[in-house]
This record gives structure tokens, sequence and C-alpha cells, in this order.
């Protein structure tokens, strides 16, 4: 089975069914299945060819899945680009990924032409109509709705999808199709997906999550209500008008709607299952989700470099015992079906059951390389394990418990965020001598960006030039909070001369003044 036979199938078996609402447009799985086949000619019209990336560039929008099951469709692989980024990080990821076809909004695409006014061998079309530039809608209109036929198959790359790495660079991780099939098969059910779901998109899709769940609703054979930008009012009433049943979050959001729906209450009685991941869930909170909400919770646990994302799943019953929180709750689950996850140690031993050790995880899922990287730097070892940079314990249940993160990696409002990428930002200042990067508890969004800085010898800097800096550099989501400047004697170091982050973190969370060096 391919990516595309989902949607295939579902057109021809239930073409009058609902696929996608979008404000007031229904579109039907004969209008999708339609509009993918038409962008297939279109992208071939264009030039496109098997291994070739196609980008795209919006907010939540219908034009995602047509996009991604065209692509698929003609053994192209398909770009999602996060619009959260600044213009010059998506300069830097077409240029990379050397995309042949960019589909792109307006708006977005303006950001990245102020930086970058053309990309060599790139076509671009814009979602809606815009000077200079030919329009899909038009483009559409005028192509085959019988695309030529090309072979692909089940191992070829399907997917390229772009995160943050530990050295500051962003890396393409390359995903073939059985493994996204693998995945959307498998998860669904989990979550109570049916072709009766009605299923709310506010996690954008171009995410690993919003992506994995947009998927999942077209091989469930159900409808995907479309909520362009996250706007909790916005969310709550889309619910109510289209007695949405299922949907999935990041905790912030999760939060944002409660407190929303606790103030201006609206009709949820249809909601039934929310699926959260990408941050622990306060234990308070998961209270008020049941009154205020009154749905079941599932939550899971995985990273970009699994098709799908997720390696692990907690239904409602590890949630919830007898009415009462379970000890279960800050657990990301088990292991799912198709993953094998060990503990290992740094000598690559595996640790004895309760013990903290690197989370380790084999399945069919894992990525099969980062684009343009040698496979040396592919971290899959020689048993096919792909090792996460995270640190677990196993409970005598079998249950995954997240213990710290090896890689310095943030997690603010769902989003990760690696330390080192805003700490190369902010060293490109020709002020700063360093910059040391950590993650602030933070009441909304979990945690917060704090950077220590130390400013070369005779400049000084202040918070506000700092992130005026980062904001030309970094997506919004990036940029630090706070800032504090500190000298060299300030830096704690440990007896091999590295810098001692969590003390430094500690210290200032403390109110106190950081330690000289040791």
């Amino acid at each position: 089975m391919l990516i595309d036979d989902a949607l295939t199938h579902h057109e021809r078996n239930q073409p009058h069914r609902p696929a996608i609402f979008d404000g007031d447009d229904v579109w039907t799985y004969a209008k999708l299945g339609e509009m993918r086949r038409r962008c297939a000619s279109l992208l071939l019209a264009l030039g496109v060819k098997p291994g070739d990336r196609v980008a795209l560039l919006s907010e939540n929008t219908p034009w995602f899945l047509v996009a991604l099951f065209a692509s698929v469709r003609i053994g192209a692989i398909f770009v999602p680009l996060n619009y959260r980024l600044s213009g010059e990080e998506l300069s830097d990821v077409l240029t990379k990924a050397s995309v042949r076809v960019l589909l792109a909004q307006p708006s977005q695409l303006e950001r990245v032409l102020a930086h970058t006014p053309a990309f060599a061998g790139c076509s671009i079309v814009t979602l809606a109509p815009c000077k200079g530039f030919p329009d899909i809608d038009d483009l559409i209109g005028q192509a085959s709705d019988r695309p030529a036929v090309v072979t692909v198959g089940r191992d070829d790359p399907a997917m390229l999808q772009y995160t943050s790495g530990t050295t500051g660079e962003s890396k393409g991780v390359i995903s073939i199709q059985s493994a996204w099939v693998q995945s959307c098969l498998i998860q669904p059910p989990l979550k109570r997906f049916t072709d009766k779901t009605v299923f709310l998109g506010i996690l954008p899709m171009c995410y690993t999550g919003g992506t994995k769940a947009a998927m999942e609703v077209i091989f469930a054979g159900a409808a995907i209500v479309i909520v362009q930008r996250f706007d909790e009012e916005a969310a709550l009433a889309a619910v109510q008008r289209y007695n949405v049943t299922n949907a999935f979050v990041v905790p912030t959001m999760l939060y944002r709607l409660m407190d929303a729906q606790a103030a201006s209450p609206h009709n949820l009685s249809s909601l039934k299952f929310i699926n959260s991941g990408g941050a622990p869930l306060n234990e308070d909170r998961l209270r008020q989700l049941v009154e205020v909400l009154g749905c079941e919770f599932t939550q899971s646990y995985g990273m970009t470099e699994i098709a799908g994302g997720s390696v692990t799943f907690a239904g409602p019953e590890d949630h919830f015992v007898r009415g009462d929180v379970s000890p279960k709750l800050k657990s990301v689950g088990r292991p799912l079906i198709d993953c094998d996850i060990k503990l290992v140690d740094d000598d690559g031993r595996e640790v004895a059951r309760g013990e903290p050790g690197e989370v380790f995880v084999r399945t069919r899922r894992a990525l099969i390389g980062y684009w343009g990287l040698p496979a040396s730097e592919t971290p899959v070892d020689q048993d096919g394990y792909y090792r996460t940079g995270d640190i677990a314990r196993y409970d005598e249940d079998g249950y995954l418990f997240i213990v710290d993160r090896k890689k310095d990696m943030i997690i603010s409002g769902g989003l990760n965020i690696y330390s080192k990428e805003v700490e190369v930002a902010i060293e490109r200042h020709d002020a700063v001598d360093a910059a040391y990067v950590v993650g602030a508890p933070d009441p909304q969004w979990g945690e917060s960006i704090l950077a220590f800085v130390v400013a070369h010898e005779g400049r000084s800097l202040t918070e506000a030039e700092v992130q005026d800096w980062c904001a030309d550099k970094l997506g919004r989501y990036k940029r630090p909070r706070t800032v504090v400047f500190l000298s060299k004697a300030d830096i704690p170091l440990n007896w091999g001369g590295k810098v001692l982050k969590r003390t430094l973190r500690d210290t200032y969370l403390q109110g106190l003044r950081a330690p000289a060096a040791s």
C-alpha cells in the first residue's frame, strides 16, 4: 500500500462523504480526490520528477492535503515548511532542499522573497492571487484530472521535514512511503478514529504532529475541520458548529482552550477524545480538562525522525483510575506495537528496569537519513536503533517515563527548540562573545527561552538589542524571553572546562548571583 491509496479508496467508496470543512466550504472525498489529481498533473507540467521536492508554505489550508497527496502520488517528496520560521530560515531550507515547486500563501512568500528574491530552478505558485505569480486556482482549473501514471515504490522517499539540530543547523528528515502508511494504519484506532470522526485541525499542519493528524483523518475516511491559525475562541466555535469529536493539541493550546471555555462556555457535547503530545500535562490541568471539556484524554511521545512521530501511546485508562488521577499520568505510555524501545547507558548496555537510560527506538518508520548529509550523520546504530538523545526509565508495568533530555532541547508551547541554534544566532552579533541558552519554567508555554550573554570586553548590550537581533534571525517562538548579562568569570565550569548550564539556570531561578568559574 502507498500513501495515496488511502485517498483513492475513500474517493471511490464514499465520494460524497465530507473530507474537509473549511469555513462555509465543504470538500467531499470526490472533490479532494479530483483536486489532488489535477494538482498532480500541474506538478508534472511544471517539470516535477520522482524524487523532486515540492514544498508548501502556508497556514492551515485544504491545499496542504491536496499538495501532499498529489506529491506522493507522482513520487515527489513533500516538504511542509514551518511558516513560523523567519524569512532567513525559510530561505535556507528552500535552498538546502533544492525545492522544484513552492506552493505558498502570498503573505508568507513575501517574507521569503524579502530575503532571497529568487531560487534557481524553483517554480512558485501562490495559493491566492498575488501579483507576479501564477495562482493555483487558475492553474488547477486548466490541469487534467487524469495525470500520467508514475511508478512509485513502498520504499521511495515521501516526506522531507526539517527540524533543528544540536549543532544549530536545520536537518531534513527523510521518511519513506511505507513508514507513513504503517503509522497511519496503526495509530488512528488507538485515538478512536472512525469514518464518523470529525477532527479539529488546529495544530499547524506543517508540524510533524499536524501532518500526521491530517493524514490519519484521510486514512480513517473521516473529516477534518480546518482552522487556519490557532485562536481559542475560533477553535471552540468550530467544535460547536461542526460537532467535532476529536482533536490533537499541545498542552499550551489545551490550557488556553480550557480557560476560554471556562470564561465563555460553548456547547462541546460532541467532543469525545483529545490527544496531546509535545510536553507533559499538568496534573491539575488534567482534572480541569475532564471537568471543563468533559472528554477523554490520550497522549503520545515521539520525534520527527520517526514517521508519524509517535513511538508510545497512553490511553484514557492510563490517566484516571476509579475517578482519580493515575500514577501513570506522568508517563508517556507504552511502546506502540511497531516500536522496540530499549534504554541504554553511556556504554551502550541496556539498563535494568527502573534505571534511567537513553531512549533507543527500532521501527520500520525510522528516518532513512538526513537530506544532504552522509550516512554517518544519521543517528541509527548497526542494529537499526534510532538514538533519541532523551533519557527515560521504565516502570514495572512497562510504562515509559521521560526523565531528562540529553540534548539541550527546550519545549515551549509543544515546540522543540534547540538551545545551540539560539546560541549560534545570538553569537553572530559582533558585540557578543558567548551565549548560553536554557529553558525557564513558564506557566503558559511550559518553558520560555532564557539567554545568558557575555559581551566582548569594552562592548555593551541591552536585552532589547539582543531580542531585536534575534527577531531577524529566528522564528518568534525561538527568541529569548529573558536575557541576562554576565562576565566570563560568572560562567560556572566543571573540571573539564564545560559550561554548567544547569547551574546557570538554577542559580538564576533562585534569584542568586551566578557563581564564579571553578
